[in-house]
């Protein structure tokens, strides 16, 4: 599952299925964190360059998939094993997520 950010601010969901890959994908250049983090602020928080916190009742309602069983299964195990893991946030709202950037390190 990948949360990506294109170089417009439009978050999206790719590969919502996998659930064995989880990261935030951003086309677009460092230098604008400060907008990136606005396009993001409904889905989550940019912590810093390298990592985000996604609010997992966004992934619970993301449009289209959220009357679908096997996502919403598979979303439930992939939070469950976050949280063993320790990458839930300590209310349980937020999960961690490494960020790739994909448009370049300027």
């Amino acid at each position: 599952m990948i949360v990506a950010i294109d170089a417009a601010g439009a978050v999206r969901l790719e590969q919502p299925l996998d659930f064995k890959r989880f990261h935030v994908e951003i086309a677009a250049p460092r230098t604008e964190l400060a907008a990136l983090r606005r396009a993001f602020a409904s889905c989550g928080a940019i912590e810093d360059e390298a990592h985000a916190w996604v609010d997992a009742d966004a992934l619970r309602r993301w449009p289209g998939l959220a009357g679908n069983a096997e996502y919403a299964t598979g979303l439930g195990q992939m939070l469950d094993y976050a949280a063993r893991k320790g990458w839930m946030s300590p209310d349980g709202k937020r999960v961690r997520a490494h960020i790739v950037w994909a448009g370049g390190t300027t």
